[in-house]
């Protein structure tokens, strides 16, 4: 009984510290950024793949020219 008279007299304190601020939600200026990065990242891709497939036809009609060069001079 003396025990219990004397946690109710002296009760324990945990300071669990200051909760974190929430979070802001997702703004609309941040998804309109993301769908203009991957935007960016297609026309990039768009862009390297012309100048891949122009490079390809020169060195094929190239390629065909000089064959048939050979083939006429001979």
């Amino acid at each position: 009984m003396l025990l219990l008279r004397f946690l109710q007299e002296k009760p324990i304190i945990v300071d669990v510290g200051k909760p974190p601020d929430p979070t802001p939600d997702i703004s609309l200026n941040f998804v309109v950024g993301m769908f203009a990065m991957a935007g960016v990242f297609l026309l990039v891709a768009f862009v390297g793949s012309l100048i891949v497939a122009g490079v390809i036809l020169f060195m094929k009609r190239r390629q065909q020219r000089l064959i048939l060069a050979q083939r006429f001079c001979w």
